[in-house]
């Protein structure tokens, strides 16, 4: 089997889907045409993690999964089905628990613990305290008001237990003063903790994965020598210090174990012209970009414009990026900031804060050979301060510090919060995308995707992720209403109000709900979906609330609101209205969807597809979109026939979705050295409602053409594509799918 997937299936796993469940669906996946499975991570996690990032052993198999023998049954069930194996690998940070054994032994024996340098601590000694400290942020309150006591081998503080250093004695405040630890209200992490986390989040530990290297990987050893894995995804390669160094270290290791040609992917998101630099052994990302660039090219221009004009009414022209780095390097990062400006042997704070502000990108990559012209060009567009920029481009201490710390910054202000401040049109705040981009026309999209492909010809093509904002047919409901702006700003000047939510988070609500509306009828579980994603997009946007300082009472007035329009009778003639609305954004979606759809498993790359997409998915952001998925219900959807004109005249119940899946994979699978290796070729159409291309190979070819306009072929409930024009230019092509009822048409 080659390492090169055909098509990837990502399954998030956790104590109530584990490797049984995911081993008996396994025949249903590759009914579907994938080839690979995608895991979430395997390795022992904190108990009852919902996600497997809160690793605390990485040479064991999570047990709450089934451990040895369930992976081993999960691993024999994809062999007999042909399937091979990706895993999600966390490589840049551990849950900070004593659940923990390696945080154990060094909140036990401090900076003489074997594992004190496997993780980034900025070791401190503090007056009156007998060692260097590591802050743990576990008070709510002043230690000497806290709930500590000593119990046998263990200081508890807040029903966690903390074990204690040798020899002490005396009163417990004289046995915290002999600790390798120092308790600190939680409060107080962002200006006082002196451990890197993973972005903002006390519970999870940076890795100095330099020298936790060797014993990092034993299990990730094991897995190549024995074949079980084909290979993995490294979840956020830009927290680790030199990922060029790591990749390369990692590939070696790899295939010194047998695994011959490991099919590597990183987790890292490529700003607008940003290209992915070549980390060894890297065939390419999870494919952010090529979702925004698949979103980009579904909205109309002018309807966005339109949008832009709605949005500035309401907000202005403020600089709501800038601002939320501002507020996220103040508020969250406080302490990062001044050691890294304690570092700088010239320059001051504010030129840090500026460049940090003013950085395009995640991260810069200066390694030991210094910096690259991206690098360069990079650190120049960020700031003019000469000293400054010496230090940035030198391969410094300050700069390998500062590259690991400013993608948090990044993901914090834009990810976390500009999203949830900006909502011109949701479409688009999307992770590695952003309020400000703009449409893309076919052109466009096909220099995109040359250059992708020249960079990273096997990446991912995702258009969901358990990371993503919102589902990939929510989303696409959202960019087809750019498409009937005018009806929108008319039924937003009818849509109730409340005097005490902001006009921005109308905005939020009433195109979340569009995204979401279920076509059967809202109900009592959807209205509580409403409630959890909107008061996490209230506090995520920490305008109105937020998590560290919740505000109940709007929060409160925001569910009452929600309720009131989605079950109490003062809600009817809304939800009559809407509903019609959402019918009419539905319908354009949905053929949108299917024109994605085909786009993503004929573009070069890999197609990915998210636990349950392969039917209609309307989820809002986590954990709205790990929600239990219906496999039984999903494997009955496979037994319809495969007429086209049916299933769209049924499109509502998703069937014609799975189905347009089936059908692509098992194109891809029989053309798989076409859609591997093949050139893409842009054609030009005269119908600009479509975008067309080829994939040429020796062994043949493959022409796609699809419809990113539909509202023009709308015909009673559902549309005729049968009159775009198009004609493929080359001879002996025979039509696998023609345009009809698809918006889409394929020869090979």
């Amino acid at each position: 089997m080659s390492r090169i997937p055909i098509a990837t299936y990502r399954l998030q796993l956790r104590r109530e889907f584990d490797f049984a469940a995911a081993a008996a669906i396994v025949p249903y996946l590759r009914q579907l045409g994938i080839s690979h499975l995608y895991l979430s991570p395997i390795t022992a996690a904190r108990p009852g993690s919902t996600h497997g990032y809160d690793v605390i052993d990485y040479n064991a198999l999570n047990p709450e999964l089934g451990g040895e023998a369930g992976f081993a049954r999960l691993s024999e069930a994809a062999r007999a089905n042909g399937l091979g194996m990706i895993v999600d690998f966390v490589p840049n940070h551990m849950a900070a628990s004593v659940d923990n054994p390696w945080w154990h032994d060094v909140l036990r024996h401090g900076q003489s613990s074997r594992y004190a340098r496997h993780f980034d601590i900025d070791w401190r000694r503090c007056e009156g305290y007998r060692h260097a400290t590591v802050t743990l942020p576990l008070l709510d309150k002043p230690s000497e008001q806290s709930d500590i006591k000593i119990e046998h081998d263990n200081l508890v503080c807040n029903g966690v237990r903390l074990p204690l250093a040798e020899g002490g004695a005396g009163s417990p405040t004289e046995i915290l003063r002999q600790q390798h630890y120092r308790l600190i209200r939680w409060q107080d992490a962002p200006r006082e903790i002196n451990y890197r986390r993973f972005f903002d989040i006390n519970d999870l530990v940076g890795v100095n994965v330099e020298q936790a290297f060797d014993d990092m990987h034993g299990l990730v050893a094991r897995l190549a020598r024995e074949g079980p894995i084909d290979g993995l995804r490294l979840d956020h390669i830009d927290g680790v210090r030199d990922p060029a160094a790591y990749c390369e270290r990692l590939r070696r290791l790899l295939v010194g174990n047998g695994l011959k040609q490991p099919y590597l992917l990183v987790e890292k998101i490529l700003e607008q012209e940003e290209k992915l630099r070549p980390f060894p052994g890297v065939h390419g990302t999870t494919g952010y970009e090529a979702l925004n660039f698949l979103t980009r090219l579904f909205i109309d221009k002018q309807g966005l414009e339109g949008f832009h004009k709605l949005w500035h009414a309401l907000c202005g022209d403020a600089s709501l990026r800038e601002q939320a780095k501002r507020q996220i390097l103040d508020t969250l990062f406080p302490g990062s900031v001044a050691d890294l400006a304690a570092r700088l042997p010239e320059g001051t704070r504010e030129e840090l804060v500026e460049y940090l502000v003013n950085l395009p990108v995640y991260r810069t990559y200066v390694d030991a050979r210094g910096p690259s012209a991206e690098d360069r060009a990079t650190v120049e567009q960020a700031t003019k301060s000469e000293a400054l920029r010496r230090s940035l481009l030198a391969p410094s201490e300050f700069a390998f510090r500062l590259q690991q710390f400013s993608g948090p910054v990044m993901a914090k202000s834009v990810e976390d919060t500009l999203f949830y401040r900006d909502f011109c049109l949701l479409a688009l705040n999307e992770v590695g995308g952003g309020p400000e981009q703009k449409p893309m026309d076919p052109a466009q999209f096909h220099r995109a995707i040359a250059q992708r492909q020249a960079t990273q010809p096997h990446g991912l093509i995702a258009t969901a992720t358990h990371d993503t904002k919102r589902g990939e047919d929510a989303r696409m409901r959202l960019a087809a209403l750019s498409m009937i702006v005018g009806e929108w700003r008319e039924a937003m000047q009818r849509f109730p109000r409340h005097p005490a939510l902001s006009q921005e988070h109308h905005a939020m609500l009433y195109q979340a709900l569009l995204g979401g509306w279920p076509l059967e009828g809202v109900s009592a579980s959807f209205a509580a979906r409403v409630k959890e994603f909107a008061i996490k997009a209230v506090r995520e946007g920490k305008e109105k609330s937020s998590w560290t300082s919740p505000n109940a009472a709007y929060e409160a007035e925001l569910g009452n609101f929600i309720d009131r329009l989605l079950l109490f009778d003062i809600g009817e003639n809304f939800r009559r209205a809407f509903g019609t609305l959402a019918l009419h954004a539905a319908r354009l979606g949905a053929a949108c969807s299917l024109a994605q759809l085909a786009l993503k498993a004929t573009l070069p790359g890999v197609p990915d597809f998210y636990q349950g997409c392969e039917g209609w998915d309307l989820s809002f952001v986590d954990p709205d979109n790990r929600r239990p998925v219906d496999y039984a219900q999903r494997h009955s959807m496979l037994s319809h026939q495969e007429d086209w004109t049916e299933l769209c005249g049924d499109w509502r119940n998703g069937v014609v979705k799975i189905k347009l899946t089936e059908a692509l994979l098992a194109l891809r699978k029989e053309k798989a050295e076409i859609f591997r290796s093949g050139r893409y070729m842009p054609l030009d159409v005269s119908d600009k409602r479509l975008i067309a291309f080829a994939r040429q190979h020796e062994s043949g070819s493959v022409v796609v053409a699809a419809c990113c306009a539909p509202a023009s072929f709308a015909r009673g409930d559902w549309f005729d594509f049968s009159s775009a024009r198009f004609d493929p230019p080359r001879p002996g092509l025979r039509p696998v799918i023609a345009f009809g009822a698809l918006p889409l048409a394929i020869w090979a």
